[in-house]
């Protein structure tokens, strides 16, 4: 136990000695502080996985009809995810494309 504990403290003794500043990158991006874009950028984020989103459910209504083994039901829920997936996506490119208007309109004034 005593030989345990000290090849850790060694080894953390050793690491410690290792560590060295890194310097990290700004996520946001060089000199953008403006809150339109920071707010803009995070809705743009939230937009794009709505739309992963959207692919996961075309998929899954596809893989519902393929699966269906000629249930009429089965067949007929798989097409209502595949239609209301499509109306999401719809959805989703109109406010895409409305959020992006708007923030490039505001970024003018």
């Amino acid at each position: 136990m005593k030989r345990i504990l000290t090849t850790t403290l060694l080894g953390l003794h050793v690491f410690a000695n290792k560590a060295h500043a890194v310097a990290l990158a700004n996520p946001l991006g060089q000199n953008k502080v403006d809150p339109n874009q920071i707010i803009g950028n995070i809705i743009k984020s939230g937009l794009s996985f709505l739309g992963i989103v959207a692919l996961v459910m075309f998929l899954y209504g596809g893989l519902q009809m393929f699966f269906s083994r000629g249930d009429d039901k089965k067949i007929k829920q798989g097409r209502d995810t595949i239609i209301w997936a499509a109306i999401g996506l719809v959805v989703i490119f109109s406010s895409y494309a409305l959020v992006s208007y708007v923030l490039a309109f505001i970024t003018t004034l």
